[in-house]
């Protein structure tokens, strides 16, 4: 009983903070509000379409097979051990592209608050993003009771307090840039009139992705059948609510020809206080900003390794990358992930800070939605293999959801190959060019590994 008390330490809280904390994020705020009055009606389509599908799937699957692993188990019992290592490594590498943009992110609040030029410089913040993150990959080396206590944390503190913050001040400004008159027809979106906004609905839509990374520590949750629906539930409540009222917050503060994508939350957090005479308190609020990305950060940078970890057990990579230290981390990969991160961040001294940051986002989500095309065919197939039994979460109209999730999925794929607005690209062939290269480049390894490994088989 002691042995099980100590492996079991996640129960319905826990696990509903690490999907705040890991998808409710102070980033996509600012690419919402683009859209105006109608990112209310954008927002409801992702979350219909897409959000509530996603998870659904994941609350049954989770609580179906609650083992490490998350993603990685799901697809290697419906299609197979190299199925299941090919969506490992894409969510692996989508998330390693998404982690120097976070990292933009997170440098981009401090030097706000600390406002010397020098700081903003390439240089330092190469070397301010990978001093930040190899601090959240030490502090994931402990375990996930150190990693669940900071999440739990930072959603509270650097999410959903900033937010709020934001939201209750926004209310009493005498003067609304966007919603000054409004009906509820201003917040039905007009695809026509909006086209060249539509690409940020690919960003929008990132926003909403994630809920399956507390599913990779299934293995810890007390009572899974249970925990995970209502978690879930929890969660989607609480960040579609929150991510609606913080864009509308920006919507109202700054003007949308002003608005910085990177810094839209910054933007309007100085805006209000200073309007407010409440200017001391920019600082504090950067700093739960800064507080809230790090715990997401945290989150997603043990919760990936997960997968990986198992797939090494599967002998589909080297067997030392399935080390764990006496916290049960599995470091290896930890460090591994993190050397790759320090590469990758040299681009913040190539490119211009906010081509890096839109172009990686875009990446990112469409390398996720690859996932979840997958992740909605591996359940229908489950379903048909495998018959439920009465203790297991199950997802009305199952078949309809997978539908509507892999319909949203592709539509949102190809539409992240249009050219923002904010780029200001004059060669919109240019920037998907750019965008199907990076997608092959980080598609062809696991490809290649897996028909090398059939060749050795075949021998």
């Amino acid at each position: 009983m002691i042995a099980m008390s100590q492996k079991h330490i996640l129960n319905t809280w826990s696990i509903a903070m690490i999907n705040i904390i890991a998808i409710d994020s102070l980033r996509s705020p600012a690419f919402a509000a683009k859209f105006g009055n109608s990112l209310v009606g954008f927002y409801l389509i992702a979350t219909v379409c897409f959000f509530i599908p996603t998870s659904l799937i994941c609350a049954e699957l989770a609580s179906r097979f609650p083992k490490k692993g998350g993603i990685y188990v799901w697809i290697k019992e419906a299609l197979g051990k190299e199925a299941a290592f090919l969506i490992v490594w894409i969510q692996w590498i989508y998330n390693t592209i998404w982690f120097p943009s976070l990292m933009m992110f997170v440098w981009a609040a401090m030097t706000s608050i600390i406002n010397i030029p020098f700081l903003k410089t390439p240089l330092v913040t190469l070397m301010g993003m990978i001093s930040i993150f190899w601090l959240c990959t030490l502090a994931n080396c402990f375990g996930m009771r150190l990693s669940s206590w900071i999440s739990t944390a930072s959603a509270i503190l650097g999410t959903l307090i900033p937010i709020s913050i934001i939201c209750i001040l926004a209310l009493f400004r005498t003067h609304w840039h966007g919603l000054t008159h409004f009906h509820l027809i201003d917040f039905v979106p007009n695809f026509y009139e909006q086209k060249d906004s539509l690409p940020y609905f690919v960003e929008l839509l990132f926003g909403l992705i994630g809920i399956e990374i507390s599913a990779a520590h299934a293995d810890e949750v007390v009572n899974p059948a249970k925990t995970f629906p209502k978690a879930t539930l929890i969660s989607v409540i609480i960040i579609v609510l929150s991510l609606i009222l913080a864009s509308l917050a920006i919507v109202a503060m700054v003007p949308a020809e002003e608005l910085n994508v990177i810094e839209g939350v910054m933007q309007t957090a100085k805006l209000i206080l200073d309007e407010n005479h409440l200017s001391w308190f920019f600082p504090v609020f950067g700093s739960l900003v800064i507080l809230g990305s790090l715990g997401s950060l945290a989150a997603w940078v043990i919760g990936i390794t997960k997968g990986v970890f198992v797939a090494a057990q599967d002998d589909f990579l080297p067997k030392f990358l399935a080390k764990e230290n006496k916290y049960n981390a599995p470091y290896v990969i930890l460090l591994i992930q993190g050397i790759i991160f320090s590469i990758l961040s040299i681009s913040v001294i190539i490119l211009p800070i906010q081509v890096a940051f839109v172009l990686l986002s875009a990446v990112t989500t469409q390398l996720s939605l690859i996932i979840y095309v997958t992740l909605f065919y591996a359940a229908y197939l489950l379903k048909q293999q495998r018959p439920f039994h009465d203790n297991y979460f199950k997802t009305p109209l199952l078949g309809f959801v997978c539908i509507i999730g892999s319909i949203t999925s592709v539509i949102t794929f190809f539409i992240g190959f249009m050219v923002p607005s904010e780029l200001g690209y004059s060669s919109p062939a240019s920037y998907s060019i750019s965008i199907l290269c990076i997608f092959v480049i980080a598609m062809l390894p696991p490809v290649l590994g897996i028909l090398s490994s059939r060749k050795r088989s075949a021998q």
